[in-house]
């Protein structure tokens, strides 16, 4: 236990860290362009920020309906919508404002068990972790697709292409395969077969891992069931509202600040940010996402200043928006596990 908070600390101070040397870089290498934002708020229509802030909440609030999709096509009927509303709220306000080393996936999965004792925690993760995966196989695509249709119009480096192209394919390359290993695992019984081990520790363990294979097979077995097509269509339709929400509430931020980002530019800022969010450990992708709107906005010929302020508002009101769960979180009995 005490290795796993010192472990926890390491990362918390490692996400610190890399967030304070990236704000740090980002000043260096863009402090004539940072002089600017002041004056670039000067002639803002705030009639259009709040109306991105409101975009902002549609998308999460999406994110909610998109879930529940997930937990009725595992048969977790018991929930509804509010609760997982409370429930998605608190995980991201926890995610979004402390350093915690629990990702708001996880923390999801847990109050909803926490809410339903009932329910199997398998089936729980796995309604998080489809509802997750689908959202970023989604946001792959478009990235791929505004490198591509925008490499047309600008002279985008090779590299970059490659990479977006390389991310897409290795992700869906990834999620087959993990899906033909399973069916093999679980068809030909390959855990079963080291069932002899004399040494009952062992075989304890091996039979274990066994259960939870078992448990978990027989709920991704719930996601090819009858009426599957209907819920994959409605997976992917839910996913592209949210993402065009969350590119709109760009589009809302450009037309307050009086911005000419088109909508592939945002497409291509959304999905890179979100995608390198992903990679580094980092602190609500502060320094990584500014970094990444400064370059591709310096990459298409467009202000790093306005490239820098998009991200800062994007922050700002997805942050604003994130509040919603703190009333969720001092009104409950929740005890998020450290």
């Amino acid at each position: 236990m005490l290795n796993f908070k010192k472990r926890k600390i390491a990362s918390n101070i490692l996400k610190i860290i890399i967030s304070c040397a990236l704000l740090f870089w980002l000043y260096n290498k863009f402090k004539d362009e940072l002089i600017q934002i002041p004056n670039l708020l000067n002639n803002a229509n705030w009639l259009y920020i709040i109306l991105g802030l409101l975009s902002i909440f549609l998308c999460q609030l999406f994110s909610v309906f998109r879930w529940k999709v997930c937990t009725d096509q595992l048969k977790l009927f018991e929930v509804n919508n509010k609760a997982l509303f409370k429930m998605y709220f608190i995980s991201i306000f926890l995610n979004n404002f402390l350093p915690t080393n629990l990702a708001g996936d996880f923390i999801r999965a847990y109050l909803l068990k926490k809410d339903f004792k009932n329910f199997n925690w398998i089936n729980c993760a796995t309604s998080v972790f489809i509802d997750r995966i689908s959202g970023l196989i989604l946001i792959a695509f478009f990235a791929l697709l505004s490198v591509n249709l925008l490499s047309f119009k600008y002279n985008l480096p090779k590299k970059l292409i490659i990479s977006t192209d390389w991310i897409f394919f290795s992700l869906i390359i990834f999620i087959i395969t993990m899906f033909v290993i399973w069916d093999i695992i679980l068809k030909f019984k390959v855990l079963k077969s080291f069932f002899n081990i004399s040494n009952n520790f062992f075989k304890a363990i091996i039979i274990k891992i066994s259960q939870n294979l078992n448990k978990i097979n027989r709920s991704l077995k719930l996601l090819n069931n009858k009426g599957a097509i209907l819920f994959y269509i409605k997976i992917f339709l839910w996913s592209l509202s949210l993402q065009f929400l969350a590119i709109l509430a760009l589009k809302l931020f450009c037309l307050g600040l009086n911005f000419n980002f088109d909508i592939l530019e945002l497409t291509l800022f959304h999905t890179i940010s979100v995608l390198g969010i992903l990679v580094l450990p980092n602190i609500s992708g502060i320094g990584i996402r500014e970094g990444i709107y400064a370059n591709l906005a310096l990459l298409l010929g467009l202000s790093a200043s306005q490239g820098i302020t998009l991200s800062l508002f994007w922050l700002l009101g997805f942050s604003l928006v994130s509040l919603i769960g703190v009333p969720f979180l001092i009104n409950s009995q929740y005890r998020i596990p450290e």
